[in-house]
């Protein structure tokens, strides 16, 4: 990936290799893989350098958007993650205040599950699992314990 930098600032990223107008100048996509990183810096692209030390495991944390900035000293662009976010283990349910609100759709009631916590989507992930293992037995113990 790569950023181009006009006047100390990010204007344009680019992730798959394209073509652009630059001012009057046309430039064809090979630049980024035929030019030096000294060349492309003249130009103002700067290839993008990834800091995933933030990032966690997305099964378990929100992670958030990454943020692109300009080091004018080192000439550099990097791409950092804020701080995550633990996803919540118990389910959401719908409150009194939520039915006061209006906010519970149809079908649903106080005490329904609005958001379903990991807990219980890992609960689901096993029981499907257990249940793919053991459909290839299951028709053997049935026929035995007639």
């Amino acid at each position: 990936m790569y950023a181009l930098v006009e006047s100390g600032s990010i204007t344009k990223y680019f992730n798959h290799p394209k073509g652009f107008t630059l001012g009057d100048l046309q430039y064809s996509a090979d630049i980024f893989t035929k030019w030096t990183a000294s060349e492309l810096a003249a130009t103002g692209i700067y290839e993008v350098t990834f800091d995933d030390s933030n990032k966690k495991d997305e099964q378990w944390y929100i992670n958030t958007n990454q943020t692109f900035t300009y080091d004018a000293s080192a000439k550099t662009v990097t791409a950092t993650y804020g701080t995550a976010t633990a996803k919540k283990h118990a389910d959401t349910l719908w409150t009194s205040q939520d039915k006061t609100d209006g906010k519970i759709p149809e079908g649903k009631d106080v005490g329904d599950v609005a958001v379903e916590g990991l807990k219980t989507k890992l609960i689901r992930t096993v029981k499907a699992q257990a249940a793919g293992i053991l459909q290839d037995t299951d028709w053997y113990i049935r026929s035995w314990n007639r």
